[in-house]
């Protein structure tokens, strides 16, 4: 060892390695001295240190980063590396499942060489009797992947998952996994601290050993070529008892695939035995492939599977037969036989009657609610529920299904007893699996149901009916009361107008002009008096009818205008003579209240004279843009109408020339043309 200098520490490596949890929690300052067994390269200057004297003693994993930001300064080098001699300066903490040191200062003062770690055999490291001790442990490689690590950062190293006679456990090396993706199924020999995985309770879970260096990692086999080169093992010996332990080594075997379960998971079986193989990466077995699987036997929930499989289709082939059950089979399971064997359902084919209680849609498939004589289960039908399951909820079919049995065995069995049964779930590769079977009880709850059905029919049809007569007596009723009350209130207001107001206008304006008449000697400055207050009498009856109008249409103004045309058209729709369609287009959303009262009056004024004259019942009002404007057209499906050759004032109607002087004086034009079977009055608006 070469060090520049060696401090007495307040409290020293062993001190702190010595203390429990608990007491490292109260921050003990510390300045110790100790060599650093391994530099942990996803965190900043931390790592693991022991005393010098005896690096492969029990040493103590030093923190100098906090919430992924460095908390501590590093003096004499750039970065550690395992080797270095270093004074440590900080205070204890707990690091979660150790004692440890959260660093502030960390001072390079030396380097020496680290001797050999013991070898030692995963059992010696449970419950955390070894952490922080450098040791060398070896395993056949079952896979390599990117070590978890933070945002923001880059990779952490790989994490490679090794088997053991003992178990498995994960080293953390650094590097890329790509040097070790071609090496599963290798018998390699790793040295490095070991350190407990534990969950947030601080609970032991297993092993990790967290390697500083690549050279710390021997091949002590190498992996065959291919894993299907390896030697073929029977579905029934996966796992299976033996005085000799598991190598940890790939095993292959052969089958037919039952069951697909995702991309990368499938159920396979041979004439005997099923079993569950999880892929490495995605496979493109299908239902009765023939298929070669090499993968790693792996115990979950008291049943053998495959992890980490490869798998190639070496044909086609048969299904096996399925085995016929009750679901009171699985109660007892493993059911014996009459010559002293067993029948395992686990990850098998069998086929069983049962009620489907519910079918519910569920990830490319339904899951299914399943009864047999008051035992329950669910299954997992792949692709679409036939039609006669639709209506499970309610008709509660039977059916005969073959599928995979799922089972799954109770955790508190005691150790001197077989395991029990805790529940069971069957997986249906598809429709054709799935059989309706006709019985009794459902031919009962069907005539039921169709009876039900009808009653309701008949009821709903009934009631539709009495509706629909009602509502057309109501709303010709309505209809007709409407007609009579717009056309009383038009004739009413008419009379009004035309036998008082409008009358003594009339009157009035009479007087004055045959008083000119009756007086020729009248000068002319009287005469043209005169003639001018005709003339206003004229406008102020004009005037009056479109106040009137106006106190009626005021409420609209607050609107814009393209809304005041869809409630306009829509009230005279109530009437039961105007249809409605959404063809108002180009509309501004603000018009005027002068020129939109004008408009309206306008159509207003074409409606009832359509009505009247025309017996017009039926109407489209359109607005359309125009270059500079919009235009407003009125079509109704009246008698034909000739603008031209209509009664003007000298046969006593004033009706269409109080239309064109309105426009003229609001500044639209206003046109009656036929297009087919309609009239068309068109308003034509500058904006």
């Amino acid at each position: 060892m070469h060090a520049t200098a060696l401090l007495i520490a307040a409290l020293s490596l062993t001190d702190v390695a010595r203390m429990s949890r608990d007491e490292a929690a109260f921050g003990r300052e510390v300045v110790a001295t100790g060599v650093v067994t391994v530099a942990t390269e996803w965190r900043t200057n931390s790592g693991v240190a022991a005393d010098p004297e005896n690096p492969n003693g029990r040493g103590v994993y030093f923190l100098g980063e906090t919430q992924m930001l460095t908390s501590s300064r590093l003096e004499g080098s750039d970065r550690l590396k395992q080797g270095d001699v270093v004074e440590i300066r900080g205070r204890t903490a707990c690091l979660s499942f150790a004692p440890g040191i959260k660093a502030d200062v960390i001072r390079k003062i030396g380097e020496t060489a680290l001797p050999p770690p013991p070898r030692v055999r995963l059992a010696d490291l449970g419950w955390g009797a070894m952490d922080n001790t450098r040791v060398t442990l070896s395993g056949v490689l079952v896979k390599s992947v990117i070590a978890p690590h933070r945002t923001g950062e880059t990779e952490s190293g790989t994490a490679l998952l090794l088997n053991t006679s003992d178990g498995s456990f994960v080293a953390r090396v650094p590097g890329e996994p790509e040097p070790w993706t071609h090496a599963v199924d290798a018998e390699l020999e790793i040295s490095g601290c070991a350190m407990s995985l534990f969950n947030l309770r601080a609970e032991f879970l297993g092993v990790r050993l967290e390697v500083g260096d690549a050279s710390d990692i021997k091949v002590t086999k190498n992996a065959p070529s291919s894993l299907f080169d390896i030697p073929e093992t029977k579905l029934s010996e996966i796992l299976s008892y033996s005085p000799a332990p598991y190598d940890g080594h790939a095993k292959k075997v052969r089958g037919t695939v039952t069951f697909v379960a995702s991309d990368e998971v499938f159920f396979m079986q041979d004439e005997q035995r099923g079993i569950k193989v999880e892929c490495s990466g995605k496979h493109e077995a299908k239902v009765g492939d023939a298929v070669e699987v090499a993968g790693f036997p792996v115990s979950i929930g008291g049943f053998g599977e495959l992890h980490g499989a490869v798998c190639r289709t070496v044909g086609r082939k048969r299904l096996p037969d399925p085995v016929d059950v009750k679901m009171a089979h699985y109660s007892l399971w493993p059911v014996g036989r009459v010559d002293g064997g067993l029948r395992d359902f686990g990850w098998c084919r069998v086929r069983f009657i049962a009620r489907v209680i519910s079918a519910t849609p569920a990830r490319g498939g339904f899951d299914l609610l399943l009864s047999d004589d008051d035992r329950t289960c669910t299954a997992f039908l792949h692709g679409e529920l036939p039609d006669a399951f639709a209506d499970a909820k309610e008709m509660m079919p039977l059916a005969s299904i073959t599928a995979v049995a799922e089972i799954s065995l109770a955790d508190s069995t005691p150790l001197a007893r077989m395991p029990e049964v805790s529940g069971v779930h069957f997986d249906i590769s598809g429709p054709k699996d799935i059989a309706f079977v006709s019985d009794p009880e459902w031919l009962s709850r069907r005539r039921k149901s169709l009876l039900s059905d009808l009653l309701t029919i008949l009821s709903v049809a009934a009631l539709a009916l009495a509706a629909i007569v009602v509502a057309r007596l109501v709303v010709s009723n309505r209809r007709r009361g409407r007609l009579e009350a717009v056309a009383a209130e038009r004739k009413r207001m008419a009379s009004d107008l035309h036998d008082s107001i409008e009358q003594n206008l009339t009157a009035a304006r009479m007087l004055m002009r045959t008083s000119l008449r009756l007086s020729p000697e009248t000068p002319q400055c009287v005469s043209e008096a005169v003639e001018s207050a005709a003339e206003i009498l004229d406008r102020a009856k004009a005037e009056i009818r479109e106040t009137i109008f106006n106190l009626r249409s005021d409420d609209n103004f607050d609107k814009d205008a393209k809304t005041v045309f869809a409630e306009f058209a829509k009230r005279l729709s109530a009437h039961g003579l105007f249809r409605v369609r959404n063809m108002l287009r180009g509309i501004p959303q603000r018009i005027p209240a002068q020129l939109l009262t004008t408009i309206l009056h306008l159509v207003e004024e074409a409606h009832t004279n359509a009505v009247k004259h025309g017996g017009a019942r039926n109407f489209i009002l359109v607005a359309d843009p125009v270059p500079g404007g919009f235009t407003v057209r009125l079509l109704n499906d009246g008698e034909p109408f000739d603008a031209a050759s209509a009664p003007g004032p000298e046969s006593g109607h004033y009706g269409l020339v109080g239309m064109r002087e309105r426009a003229k004086r609001a500044g639209v034009r206003i046109f009656w043309e036929t297009r087919k079977r309609w009239n068309v009055f068109r308003i034509e608006v500058k904006t």
